[in-house]
């Protein structure tokens, strides 16, 4: 993907700021701090646009089309009525169930999709001659609403779906419900499927005061990290090592793990599958082990203290098994040849 620079340069910044606000080296109600967050955090918050870009291109779509659409989707009217509960949404009387679309990733995909296929269509029917203003508008008529009314709730149902199989089996067997958290995890951040969790986290604060659900994820960034950390210092292509070196900083001091997974190791299938399997493993301590969180702080090297405060050596264990296990099995095993990633 072409954004990968600007992707990996933003998780960077991230990390940074994470560290100068646990330092008190910076004030998070400052304007400077607003201001680089708002750097950091832009590409992740509009992420289906950079995403409805390169999925145009792959599925011949119309990119900028595409981007027009993912741009409607986090569009801020359409987030305040997400976020405004009380207001029933409709489009021509068909009720819409919105959900939050910034920093998402499987809606915009299929979005885009279903315009390619729209767009093939009305190619064959429609004159050329006006092409260049009747598709458009099309689009804008028939995918957008179709990405509100159908894509965007059936992907949601999916993930929350998945969260709520995690959640029986935990019932039934912690050690499986850890592997599978622990092992899937890198795949349900790269389909968006992760937020599906969250409605569940936090009821279950409310409920318990504490969340089960999460700690066998933890290690997923750790793992990420040591991931990219090998390939660092293993390559021998520049352009990867930058990457790959700001990924792992950024996984490791600002638990941001996306630069990771679409820079370095979704490029390489035998790092991945490893990656996760070792995660899978990381899973199963914090899982049968009872590890808990008892407030929503984000995970990375800053914070285990906080951590191993809310839940006891256990959890650290399982970070480590992760950080160390995945970086030897990648720096000895399944790293073997470059991957030449796309120019920012």
């Amino acid at each position: 993907m072409p954004f990968m620079g600007a992707f990996a340069g933003a998780g960077l910044l991230k990390g940074f700021l994470v560290l100068f606000t646990t330092l008190s080296l910076l004030d998070k109600t400052s304007t400077t701090y607003t201001i680089l967050y708002a750097a950091s955090d832009s590409i992740f918050y509009f992420l289906p646009v950079f995403l409805a870009y390169c999925a145009g291109q792959k599925f011949g779509a119309k990119p900028f089309i595409s981007m027009a659409i993912a741009c409607a989707m986090c569009y801020p009217s359409l987030t305040g009525l997400f976020n405004d509960k009380e207001i029933a949404v409709t489009f021509l009387s068909i009720p819409v169930k919105l959900i939050s679309y910034p920093s998402s990733v499987l809606p915009i995909l299929i979005t885009v999709y279903a315009q390619s296929k729209l767009e093939k269509g009305l190619m064959k029917v429609i004159p050329k001659i006006v092409q260049g203003m009747i598709i458009p508008l099309l689009d804008f008529i028939v995918v957008f609403p179709l990405a509100l009314i159908v894509i965007g709730p059936v992907t949601d149902v999916v993930s929350r779906g998945l969260a709520g199989g995690i959640q029986m089996a935990f019932a039934f067997s912690p050690a499986i419900a850890g592997f599978a958290l622990g092992t899937l995890w890198p795949l349900c951040i790269v389909f968006g499927l992760h937020w599906g969790f969250f409605p569940i986290v936090m009821n279950n604060y409310s409920v318990l005061g504490y969340d089960y659900i999460m700690p066998p994820t933890f290690g997923a960034n750790f793992g990420i990290a040591a991931a990219c950390l090998a390939v660092f210092l293993k390559t021998r292509n520049k352009d990867l090592k930058l990457i790959s070196g700001s990924a792992s900083i950024s996984a490791l001091i600002g638990g941001v793990t996306e630069p990771g997974i679409y820079g370095v190791l979704l490029k390489n299938k035998r790092i991945f599958i490893g990656m996760c399997l070792i995660n899978g493993i990381s899973g199963i301590i914090a899982a049968v082990t009872g590890s808990i969180r008892t407030t929503q702080v984000p995970v990375n090297v800053l914070t285990i203290p906080a951590l191993y405060a809310m839940s006891g050596p256990a959890i650290v264990i399982s970070m480590v098994v992760s950080f160390v296990g995945v970086f030897l099995l990648t720096y000895f095993f399944t790293y073997k040849n470059d991957a030449q990633p796309n120019k920012a």
